[in-house]
């Protein structure tokens, strides 16, 4: 008998935690950073096309948007479940922000299994339904509570579990993780606009502020 093959649901989520335990040590728990803004043109010209135009990165808003914010987020971050909901607010009402999700896992296993689970739904075309479902969810992720996401949002539960164990999938995060070290970031949530870095959560109208800059300085 395939032990691996006949375990199901949270039991074979387990065993992805595993091998996140053998392969994913490196990420530690942090501390989200008091919110501040400085601008940091070097660092995101020299990292512009891995911040903004990675083909293998989930994108919210407007594709064609004419504003790109890069999100660095935990699910298991509180600063970040609220952000959050901030960056909806402004998104529903600036129709011409490009949104870039890159998940950044410091807070542990649980945090690097739901962002495992988030990128193998994106495979699903379902990242967005997935990555809310896991911002608004209470407490700590959980092998329980990525199937329960996994079952309402319809999706193919085994082919869920089989890329998240796709190495290509640990790349993602180990990239993401490289490329936050690259810019200086340190904890979670961190935003990149135009060429600044926002560290910690801001509200909603300051959040639009910083876009408006960014078509300020970049218009006609």
């Amino acid at each position: 008998m395939n032990t691996r093959a006949a375990l199901g649901g949270p039991a074979r989520l387990l065993v992805v935690l595993a091998l996140i335990l053998l392969g994913h040590s490196h990420l530690a728990a942090g501390t989200p950073p008091e919110a501040s803004v400085r601008a940091i043109p070097d660092a995101v010209g020299q990292h512009s096309d891995a911040l903004f135009q990675n083909p293998g990165t989930p994108i919210g808003g407007n594709r064609d948007g004419d504003v790109t914010l890069a999100v660095f987020f935990d699910y298991n971050c509180g600063c970040c479940r609220h952000f959050a909901r901030e960056l909806a607010a402004v998104e529903s009402i600036d129709r011409g922000l490009r949104v870039v999700y890159l998940e950044l896992p410091i807070g542990g296993t649980r945090s690097a299994l739901a962002a495992r689970a988030a990128l193998a739904a994106h495979r699903q075309d379902a990242y967005l339904e997935f990555h809310e479902s896991l911002m608004g969810s209470k407490g700590y992720t959980s092998p329980e509570g990525i199937e329960g996401i996994a079952q309402t949002l319809l999706l193919d539960l085994d082919q869920l579990l089989q890329d998240m164990e796709d190495p290509a999938i640990g790349q993602i995060i180990e990239d993401n993780q490289r490329l936050a070290d690259q810019l200086g970031i340190r904890g979670t949530p961190a935003l990149v606009l135009g060429d600044r870095l926002v560290q910690g959560a801001i509200p909603r109208d300051r959040l639009a502020d910083l876009i408006d800059g960014v078509r300020d300085r970049t218009g006609p």
